[in-house]
């Protein structure tokens, strides 16, 4: 059995909390839409109100997925705290956590799950001959996508056995693009979303990447010197 075959079949044994039921105003405050009105993130956004099979529609208000978050103001952490989220699963790197901390989680009633691993180090293992005299690996992101799965397993199991709790959580890595976009496609068609949705779904982070908060306040050159990700 593969690794996405593992993933539908738990979620689909205990997916009920994700369908629609009803939302309370706290979960959905005034003005609220599928992205968060947050001065200090990038690409934070529920990702629920899709059409799923059996006519059911993923519940608003309990999936979240996002980039970094160590600009969030305090007046955007009093925001998700209304949202009751209770859970962040972070699938950054060593590498980026040391760059980028996550201060909400350590202010907030939250459960905060990461796994140690070095980017540095899953970028070499995901890359390919150059082809040329130089014999020096190329880093792909098409080689990248087809091993992510697989290369953040502990993370994505961590992330569905969170989920399967139905209480609100948020997914997130630096832009809440790739990793993070990947962990979402999982989830939305192990909830039964048809591939449009959640191709869709994917793309709109094109729209609401914010590069100066993904970029932040660090001093890239001067961290780069103990940092390999940095450089």
């Amino acid at each position: 059995m593969n690794l996405n075959t593992i993933f539908l079949t738990v979620l689909l044994t205990a997916a009920l909390p994700f369908f629609s039921g009803t939302v309370t105003a706290k979960q959905l405050p005034e003005g609220y839409d599928k992205v968060l009105p947050l001065e200090g993130s990038t690409n934070f956004r529920d990702f629920g109100g899709y059409p799923a099979a059996g006519g059911k529609t993923v519940v608003r208000g309990k999936l979240f997925r996002s980039g970094v978050m160590s600009a969030l103001t305090r007046d955007d952490m009093e925001f998700l705290d209304e949202l009751e989220i209770r859970t962040v699963v972070d699938l950054r790197s060593s590498e980026e956590l040391d760059l980028y901390p996550n201060y909400w989680v350590k202010v907030s009633q939250l459960e905060y799950a990461h796994h140690d691993y070095s980017m540095m180090e899953m970028m070499k293992s995901t890359s390919t001959d150059s082809g040329n005299d130089s014999k020096l690996p190329v880093y792909t992101p098409a080689a990248f996508y087809r091993t992510m799965a697989y290369n953040l397993k502990p993370q994505l199991r961590t992330y569905f056995a969170a989920a399967l709790q139905g209480k609100p959580l948020v997914v997130n890595c630096s832009a809440g693009q790739d990793r993070t976009g990947v962990a979402a496609a999982l989830m939305l068609s192990a909830l039964g979303v048809s591939r449009d949705y959640v191709v869709y779904d994917y793309l709109m982070s094109t729209h609401y990447r914010r590069p100066g908060i993904e970029r932040g306040n660090v001093d890239l050159q001067a961290a780069a010197e103990t940092n390999a990700f940095a450089r």
